[in-house]
């Protein structure tokens, strides 16, 4: 039987869906909220039909609305979110009868995928492996919370899946990631201000603090996919050169080259947005880096971990 929402629930969403972009649903033009209807409508009942299980609509559309896109038209970034997917990570999250087991049969095949290929030398069994990932992904283990919490519909839910299980995978078989442990992102771009600064121009260093956040944030999203991948495997997860190389299947001077070109991009473009921002020379903008581009490491973590999706790794690129 096909589900039908009721008008009235699909003005709540729509409504919820507009103001996540910042604006009053009494803001925009007709033709902008019927477009939003259809889609939501069409969206709407394909996630609700395609399961045996119903989640609050109100909890789903706080959900969405957390994950849309505020900088394009309404219709268009929910047309982005991949709806049937969040319904599901939706439903595991709130614990609705039915949805950890339709997870499992959809996914568990991806997730034995990745423990097949990550358990070394018998350390850890693979079922074991499976097992324990499964649960990292449905359930908050004290202070952590469910991994699938993370998912932004941003890309299919199998991709996130396989990058997910990749990383707790590795951090089972070799132990938790070195890079956890970071300073406040306060005191690093406090360091990013040159130590030399005199008072008279350290008056407007927050403005200077923010402007060097915007940038880095510009930076951190016009790189490509890979090389976003990369940063975070490296950065957030403490992943080696060598374990890098393996999950592409590359040589680990091809992978250590990547990272290097990644990183280099990332400094590059920072820069250019730093001195387009504040209107400052080459010289300047060197002072006001100097002693903190080292560390911009520490910086990259906490970005990509708002960055969106990281996308899903398959075979290796050829290397040129």
């Amino acid at each position: 039987m096909h589900a039908m929402i009721a008008d009235r629930d699909l003005q709540a969403f729509c409504e919820s869906i507009i103001r996540a972009g910042g604006t009053t649903p009494e803001e925009v033009t007709s033709s902008v909220r019927e477009d939003l209807d259809t889609v939501a409508r069409q969206k709407l009942d394909d996630a609700i039909d395609a399961f045996g299980f119903s989640v609050p609509l109100a909890d789903f559309t706080h959900f969405v609305s957390a994950r849309v896109d505020p900088t394009i038209a309404p219709a268009a970034a929910l047309e982005a979110l991949a709806i049937k997917d969040l319904y599901l990570a939706c439903a595991c999250i709130l614990g609705i009868k039915g949805a950890a087991d339709e997870f499992v049969n959809q996914l568990s095949g991806e997730i034995a995928k990745v423990a097949t290929r990550f358990a070394r030398n018998g350390a850890v069994a693979v079922d074991d492996l499976v097992q324990i990932v499964t649960t990292r992904l449905l359930l908050a283990d004290g202070e952590k919370v469910a991994r699938l919490t993370l998912y932004r519909g941003q890309g299919p839910l199998s991709g996130f899946v396989r990058v997910t299980a990749a990383r707790l995978a590795i951090n089972i078989v070799t132990g938790p990631a070195s890079a956890e442990a970071s300073e406040p992102e306060h005191d690093l771009f406090s360091a990013l201000v040159s130590p030399s600064a005199t008072p008279e121009t350290q008056v407007d260093s927050e403005h200077v603090r923010s402007r060097v956040r915007d940038a880095f944030v510009v930076a951190v999203g016009r790189l490509s996919a890979r090389d976003r991948n990369l940063l975070h495997y490296s950065l957030c997860d403490g992943l080696s050169i060598d374990v890098i190389a393996r999950m592409y299947r590359v040589h680990r001077a091809t992978a250590a080259r990547w990272i290097a070109a990644a990183r280099d991009d990332l400094v590059k473009t920072t820069r250019a947005e730093l001195r387009e921002l504040l209107a400052v020379p080459d010289t300047e903008v060197d002072t006001l880096l100097r002693g903190g581009l080292s560390r911009f490491e520490l910086s990259v973590a906490r970005v990509l971990r708002d960055a969106g999706d990281i996308e899903a790794f398959d075979d290796a690129e050829a290397e040129p």
